[in-house]
This record gives C-alpha cells, structure tokens and sequence, in this order.
C-alpha cells in the first residue's frame, strides 16, 4: 500500500545515491533518508563496483524498504552512476546525495513544500560542513526566488563566471525538476573527473525558469580525505582547462559581461597550488609543461589581486623564465 502511494503522488522525489566502498558511512546516510518527515520518495542505490561490504548493507536496506531499489554495475565512476539514476529515476524531483553525507529530517518536506508552492524548476538550500566532527554552515548569500530567464542568468549564470560559489555548483543541496534533463537530453559529462556536477547544474539552470533557494541548512557534506576532492590526478590541469574552455564556448550564445580577472582567478590558484604539489613530487617536467601552456599564459594576462609569493611567480612565467618559476616553486614547497 506504501509503495502504491508514492507511485500515485506526482510529486514524489527520486533520491540516486551513488555507492563506491561507503561502508564507513552507508548507514548514517540510508537512515537519514528513510527518516524524513515527507515519505513520498525513492531512493536507487547505484553501486559502483564496490570491492567493500556496501553492496551488503544496500541489500539489507532493500530488503527493509520498498521505496529502495538497488542497481548493480562494474566500476566506472560518479559520472557514468549518476547517468545510469537519472535513466532510471521516476519522480517529479531529483534529489542527489553522497553516500559519505547525510541530510536533516525535514529536508524533502521543507524543499518540496517550495517546489510545490511554486512550481520551481530547481530548489536550494544551504548546507553544513562536518569536518571530522567539527560542524559549520557553509556561507551562501541568494536571493530567495529568481523568477524568468534574465533574473537566472544574470542572477546565477553569471556565478559561474565571476565568483566560486559551492553553494551554486554543488549538486546535493538541490531539487531539480525531472523534465528538465529529461525534455533537454542533460546528463553528467562523463569526461569531466571533477565539475561534472558544477556542469550538470550549469546545463540544467540554462533551460530554468523558476529557481528558489531556502535559507536553513539542511544538507551535511562530510569532508572525507580519501575521496576524489583531496586526490592530485594527472590530468587535474586538463580537466581545469577544459571546463574554463566549455564556459568560453557558452558564452558565445550566452552573452555575460564577463569580468576577466574574476573568471581566470579560481583556476589560476588552483594551477599554482597544484604545480606546487607536483614540485613536491620532484615532477619538474610537468609543471614545465603546465607554465608553458598557452591556455594558461592567456589567463595570466588577466592576473590581479593575489598574494605577493603567486604574483613573483605569475610575473616570472609570463615572461617565460621557467627555470625561476621552479626555483620559487621549490622555495615554496620547504614552507
């Protein structure tokens, strides 16, 4: 009868949980869902090839519930999980969350409760952070509806390329109306290691036309030291470049006043702090190649306002003295 009852309301949410090694954490996760004060959902747990005993603990949950369906597949990352969710989700809403986080009771309730009264397209909320137990709120600053094309992109779009805002990019502190990935054919680039979801969000706010954002928190992003946000990869500077290039391309058909300086000054600390990792590593010839990057000497040409040990070092790569530009970087790896 339960399960009769979710499928008849048409505006039950689709919660996709994707699942990798979650053992720790699966739990606290799976509970916090299934303790929410609105009740009309499912949840699709995608393992991802876990090689821990996640795949038991999903089981055991669908055994206990019949709102949780489980999806077994090999190993092929969070992009390729999510798609698989989205293919297979049957709510009006979608809801994404990492097994490794978990949510406030009244989440769904308070998110749907807005959605429903305002037939929005996509609702947000604030979010903690719990840092190894130690919890703050992490700062958001929105308006509270923006209503119409203009009011999105001008109000969120332009986000994307002026200022960092995690609260913006992040996928898990959403509810996102089906029909609008569904009727536009978005889906997660599955190119993208990092930003994929900062992408999806980016796609789907292009075809909105209705977005609200709640004040409270309500949604717990548990900072775990082994997943993919604290790895260094090999094609990290790749991914960076690549994601700058698609917003460029966008903005052809967009036509944002773009602020240079602002848009390059994420990616060009990130290029720093991650060639000084590598200096760490003594790969010398890669952070030769990242410096000599015409990609990356283009966004130096907009370089402001950054802290006098990366202005020596910006200084020296645009004037193609690669040999300073390590020594400083060694220098600065002894700190």
């Amino acid at each position: 009868m339960e399960e009769k009852k979710i499928i008849e309301d048409n505006v039950f949410i689709s919660v996709i949980v994707p699942v990798y090694n979650a053992e720790k954490y699966l739990d606290r996760c799976l509970q916090s869902i299934l303790a929410q004060t609105y009740t009309y959902y499912e949840i699709i747990l995608i393992n991802d090839g876990s090689t821990d005993t996640s795949e038991d603990i999903c089981e055991k949950y669908v055994r206990k519930d019949k709102r949780i369906r489980i999806i077994q597949k090999e190993n092929s990352g969070v992009a390729i999980t999510r798609n698989i969710g989205l293919e297979v989700a049957k709510g009006r809403y979608i809801s994404f969350i990492d097994s490794d986080d978990y949510i406030k009771p009244d989440m769904f309730e308070k998110m749907i409760m807005k959605a429903k009264h305002n037939d929005s397209d996509m609702v947000m909320c604030k979010y903690f952070i719990d840092n190894a137990g130690e919890i703050h709120t992490a700062t958001m600053d929105y308006h509270e509806t923006y209503d119409g094309w203009l009011s999105i992109k001008e109000g969120l779009l332009k986000l994307y390329y002026e200022e960092h805002h995690n609260g913006l990019y992040s996928l898990c502190n959403k509810l996102i109306k089906r029909s609008i990935y569904v009727e536009n054919d978005i889906s997660f680039d599955v190119s993208l290691r990092r930003g994929e979801d900062a992408w999806f969000i980016f796609q789907c706010l292009k075809h909105c036309r209705r977005v609200d954002f709640i004040p409270g928190a309500f949604y717990y992003y548990y900072q775990n030291t082994g997943s993919i946000m604290h790895t260094i990869y090999e094609d990290q500077y790749e991914k960076w470049v690549y994601m700058r290039k698609l917003l460029l391309e966008e903005n052809k058909i967009l036509k944002i006043n773009i602020d240079y300086s602002r848009f390059y000054k994420e990616f060009l600390y990130k290029v720093v702090v991650y060639c000084r990792e590598l200096i760490k590593q003594h790969r010398n010839d890669r952070v030769l190649e990242i410096i000599q990057d015409e990609f990356y000497l283009n966004a130096l040409k907009h370089a402001k306002k950054f802290p006098i040990h990366i202005k020596i070092i910006h200084y020296f790569t645009r004037k193609k003295y690669q040999q300073i530009v390590i020594i400083f970087y060694k220098l600065w790896a002894m700190v």
